[in-house]
């Protein structure tokens, strides 16, 4: 139990990055995935104007829905 507790915080201490020299020597994929993920720039956003969003929007039909009865593991009917 203790051995398994030990990997867990050696794994975590491993890839927060406490020691930045560690990490000069090789590029583990969770070191490199982290420092791919986290960008220093804000994303930009497209402008799009609201004659554009309304003629994108498609009319949905509502059809008509069976009702069956409940079954066992099916989804919930909302």
């Amino acid at each position: 139990m203790l051995l398994m507790l030990w990997l867990n915080v050696a794994y975590v201490d491993h890839h927060l990055d406490t020691n930045p020299a560690h990490h000069a020597q090789h590029h583990c994929q969770l070191f490199s995935g982290f420092q791919n993920g986290l960008s220093s720039a804000l994303p930009i956003l497209p402008a799009v104007s609201g004659s554009e969003i309304r003629s994108s929007v498609e009319k949905t039909q509502r059809r008509p829905s069976v009702h069956y009865a409940y079954l066992a593991r099916s989804p919930p009917h909302f």
